[in-house]
């Protein structure tokens, strides 16, 4: 398994001005904030003028997990389940069916959103060293050819890794 194409959405200047206002920060220039949330997800070290986790600001993530399959059987996904950690921090967890099945490949596209309350230190460190562990957790169902059984088989996983994050 590897992680592919991790991106995070920097958030717009009106998403940062409805979070400040539902926190009850009047005292914070948006733009000030809008900016130290870019440089934080570019990997720059900016001086935090307030602590990510004081907002609840949602964050998109994509990316990719890809799977090679070395076995000789066309195997099919058809969903995960999941749970995705950066640095022992959990980052998101969901589901999806974005799947491409090639062969001898497998890509599972994840389109999620998080809190800024999730950016603790740990996580905010893998963006300023532009590299972070992760842990993929869940299962997906898989089908395998009839003439072996008809019914999807459940596969779990419990995956880690270095994540990129550019």
């Amino acid at each position: 398994i590897n992680i592919a194409r991790f991106t995070v959405i920097k958030p717009s200047k009106k998403e940062i001005e409805e979070a400040l206002a539902r926190a009850k920060k009047k005292n914070l220039n948006a733009d000030t904030v809008t900016n130290m949330f870019g440089a934080i997800l570019d990997g720059k070290n900016p001086s935090q003028v307030i602590d990510p986790s004081d907002l609840d600001l949602k964050l998109k993530v994509n990316f990719d997990v890809v799977m090679k399959n070395r076995t000789k059987t066309n195997l099919i996904f058809q969903d995960l389940n999941y749970n995705f950690t950066i640095n022992n921090s959990r980052l998101v967890e969901g589901y999806t069916k974005e799947i491409k099945n090639k062969p001898g490949e497998y890509i599972l596209s994840i389109a999620n959103e998080f809190s800024s309350k999730a950016l603790g230190k740990s996580i905010i460190n893998a963006f300023t060293k532009g590299s972070g562990d992760y842990t993929l957790t869940g299962y997906s169902m898989v089908k395998l050819p009839d003439k072996i059984r008809k019914e999807p088989v459940k596969l779990n996983f419990n995956e880690k890794g270095v994540l990129e994050i550019k």
